[in-house]
């Protein structure tokens, strides 16, 4: 966590599976970063904020977690590969007759192992992370937002709403398990802690997507409120999990049983417009004031967007591949990007 004036934060939305669209997109701004900002020493340095909901919470905390001896823990390839040698193992079918019926359809026990994995028993309050974080999940008992981030100080946080008090006490993990506990998928997670003057309770939570899937206009909000950053510091990019197109003219004149019917794709068309009003929103915001704002998102299929919870080889080497085909066709603009990221970086 660096005390220099320019700042850097990045921003991750969900979307399950598609995940490795964002590390595949993390890594090509990784390497693009190598031959222009001088002893580079990976991307994770050079985040001050970042923020995810939901996968976008896992691959926040793979981008900025260090090992013992203060290097990056993953590698950009390794970001990537833990998708890959994963596929088929994460989402395992629940042994009961009941499963996503009256019980969530998948176990969550490799979740918590690969959380594990990826950082331990670390708590918001170590020094293991190189940037400051934000992850959101939604809590059942309060139905309210779960804000999660050492952003600012603790009396600070503790005027705002839904900010977890003693943040620096929680373990990592428990958020990124709590932000990724998909509604009907997976077991929703419970976590011990306090966020009024009352004593830490039990609370079940699921994911951050309930709320938003995009959680940049609080990652900004708490970077200016809590750390009184100027906006005209700041460096924000937001890189999705993919975008899809989808014409809905036909309900146009439709009853309860056509909307019932496509209730689906509904819901994955108002979780996008509500993460693209977020991105709009901040980057009026930030670039009113001066700042940079930059979003990277790859268009997809309606089915490819839909396949967020099928964690396949197949599916996985799908995204991965249009990902890096999207890059290719978008290598000036991607560029572009990284260069000015490294200008920003530079003048630091």
């Amino acid at each position: 966590m660096s005390s220099k004036q320019k700042k850097v934060a990045i921003a991750l939305p969900g979307g399950g599976t598609r995940g490795i669209i964002q590390s595949v997109i993390l890594s090509s701004i990784d390497k693009k970063l190598e031959s222009l900002v001088p002893n580079y020493k990976g991307l994770g340095h050079y985040i001050d904020y970042i923020g995810g909901t939901s996968i976008g919470s896992i691959n926040a905390i793979k981008s900025v977690i260090k090992k013992d001896d203060g290097a990056l823990k993953y590698s950009s390839e390794a970001h990537i590969n833990m998708f890959i040698d994963n596929a088929g193992k994460v989402l395992v079918s629940a042994n009961t007759w009941s499963k996503g019926i009256a019980t969530p359809y998948y176990s969550n026990a490799v979740m918590h192992k690969l959380a594990y994995d990826i950082c331990g028993d670390t708590k918001f309050g170590d020094d293991k992370l190189t940037a400051k974080v934000l992850i959101n999940s939604y809590c059942l008992e309060r139905s309210e937002p779960t804000i999660w981030t050492n952003i600012g100080s603790e009396e600070d946080r503790r005027k705002l709403p839904y900010h977890i008090w003693n943040i620096e006490e929680m373990k990592v993990s428990d958020a990124i398990l709590a932000s990724s506990a998909i509604p009907a998928v997976l077991k929703s997670h419970q976590v011990t802690y306090q966020r009024d003057e009352s004593s830490p309770k039990t609370f079940n939570e699921i994911d951050g997507g309930v709320v938003t899937n995009s959680i940049v206009m609080e990652l900004v909000s708490d970077i200016v409120c809590l750390d009184k950053v100027n906006l005209s510091d700041l460096f924000v990019l937001s890189i999705g999990t993919g975008k899809q197109s989808v014409n809905l003219d036909h309900l146009s004149n439709s009853g309860v049983y056509n909307y019932m019917n496509h209730a689906r794709t509904l819901m994955t068309t108002h979780v996008q417009a509500v993460q693209s009003v977020n991105e709009q929103n901040a980057a009026k915001i930030v670039e009113t004031h001066s700042g940079k704002f930059k979003v990277i998102d790859v268009p997809i299929t309606q089915k490819q967007f839909q396949n967020a919870i099928n964690d396949s080889f197949t599916t996985m080497k799908d995204y991965q591949d249009i990902t890096e085909a999207f890059l290719r066709a978008n290598d000036d603009y991607i560029d572009g990007i990284a260069k000015e990221l490294a200008e920003w970086i530079n003048a630091s």
